[in-house]
């Protein structure tokens, strides 16, 4: 560093330093300071600084419909994806984030795209579940968001949730949407009943219930949610 003019003996001068941390944590540094002293050496001087992440953090709380056994009140787990959108028309998609959602319905979302005191809904995606949004646009708070979907069926958008158990009350979102068309029916209907007929086992999107296998248990979801014509509701 180069001061901009002479600083004669007695006198003082500030400087600005800028510095741009490629992670979070305690960084240190030495500043280096020219000297046109004859009789001086140049000048170093430590420096330290704290730098934050620039990742905000969503902790959210969801669970699936079919995956959740409501005699141990705990889902299988399995990836999610959650895309933050702004929130007013069109409402573009600002960041997505994908991670396994735990038997606890507890999954944390990392995007380095939102910025705090900024509303944005949560889009939650699942492989064969119905896209649900949250009832309302939340910001980042010092670069975290909170979000529980299961304490009442109003916490989705359109309360378009389905109570899954009721000691304790939960909620979750529909599933059976295999072809992830935005409505759960005939079509959705018929690719489970062909993936049942055939004994279709692993990790395959017309496993509504999340055990790895299509069976009679699956068809029975997929008809219910049919029946009563469950689709997206969004904004």
């Amino acid at each position: 560093m180069t001061p901009a003019g002479k600083i004669m003996p007695g006198d003082s001068a500030k400087f600005t330093l800028t510095f741009t941390p490629d992670s979070a944590g305690t960084k240190n540094a030495v500043v280096n300071i020219a000297s046109t002293d004859c009789d001086e050496k140049n000048y170093d001087f430590a420096v330290k600084g704290n730098s934050v992440s620039a990742t905000k953090q969503l902790n959210l709380t969801m669970f699936i419909q079919g995956f959740y056994d409501s005699g141990t009140d705990a889902m299988i787990s399995d990836t999610v994806q959650v895309k933050i959108r702004n929130s007013s028309p069109p409402y573009n998609i600002v960041d997505s984030s994908k991670t396994i959602v735990n038997s606890s319905g507890q999954g944390t979302f990392l995007f380095s795209n939102a910025v705090n005191g900024i509303n944005y809904y949560i889009a939650v995606k699942h492989r064969n579940s119905i896209e649900t949004w949250s009832s309302i646009a939340k910001p980042f708070t010092s670069s975290l968001l909170n979000y529980n979907f299961t304490d009442s069926t109003t916490k989705a958008y359109g309360s378009n949730q389905i109570l899954i158990d009721t000691a304790p009350i939960k909620y979750g979102i529909y599933n059976g949407d295999v072809n992830q068309d935005g409505t759960i029916d005939a079509s959705d209907l018929s690719e489970v009943d062909n993936a049942a007929s055939e004994s279709l086992s692993g990790y395959v999107i017309s496993d509504v219930t999340g055990d790895n296998f299509v069976d009679a248990g699956d068809l029975s979801k997929v008809e219910n949610n049919a029946a009563i014509s469950v689709s997206a509701v969004l904004p």
